[in-house]
């Protein structure tokens, strides 16, 4: 199992999975259908989607995702498991992450931009998940 590290609500994870075949000594090869990535959690299962082929690379049974840590989610561990099956036999990869406390659901502000105007003041923020947020009247407590 793998470990990703400690992730906040908001955040996005990115992945790969490179499918290869077990009768071929870990030759990359295109699996009999797209790889299902399934999170849990201690309370069960929190998603699961099919994962896109990523070809961008050139590479053989390359398969990418990249989803957002949203309401969903809850602080703890979390569990992907990534099932794909190839000539029949299925093969799996685990992965592991925890959220811990911090972020919110509209993701890490990653720029922010001040407007000064009569009233109110405004506050603009990008997150890293592409949402612009506009906060009203900000203030700097001392």
């Amino acid at each position: 199992m793998s470990w990703l590290g400690e992730l906040m609500i908001g955040d996005l994870l990115p992945g790969a999975v490179l499918c290869t075949a077990v009768a071929q000594d870990g030759v990359p090869t295109l699996p009999d259908a797209s790889p299902v990535l399934t999170v849990y959690s201690d309370s069960g299962i929190v998603e699961s989607r099919k994962i896109p082929m990523d070809d961008s690379r050139g590479i053989t049974g390359r398969f990418r995702y990249l989803f957002n840590l949203d309401g969903k989610y809850s602080t703890g561990q979390h569990w992907i498991l990534v099932q794909y099956q190839i000539s029949g036999t299925v093969k799996m990869e685990m992965f592991g992450f925890e959220i811990v406390g911090g972020g919110g659901v509209n993701g890490t502000g990653i720029a922010c931009e001040f407007f000064r105007s009569t009233i109110p003041d405004y506050l603009i923020v990008h997150t890293d998940n592409g949402t612009l947020l506009r906060k009203r009247n900000p203030s700097v407590v001392q």
